[in-house]
């Protein structure tokens, strides 16, 4: 298990996490380790979305449907506003 980071709850001025890097990668085992390691996923971004949202939204565009599922089961559809 991941011990709580500032680091992996920081967003840089593009919106960019650990787990929105990870899942814009596909990186299937980093996006679980990261939702099971009491990361803050739910953290509003900038732009009034989530981290988690933002995540889904980027593995969808790149194709990842490991991670989408895996985000899905995270308790993420997608019905959050903002992006």
């Amino acid at each position: 298990m991941i011990a709580r980071s500032r680091a992996q709850e920081v967003a840089n001025r593009a919106g960019m996490t650990s787990l929105v890097a990870a899942a814009q990668r596909g990186h299937a085992d980093v996006v679980k380790l990261l939702l099971n390691g009491r990361i803050s996923p739910l953290k509003k971004l900038r732009n009034g979305s989530t981290a988690l949202k933002k995540a889904l939204k980027k593995a969808e565009e790149a194709g990842h449907a490991k991670v989408v599922d895996i985000l899905r089961s995270a308790g993420i559809d997608g019905g959050e506003g903002g992006s």
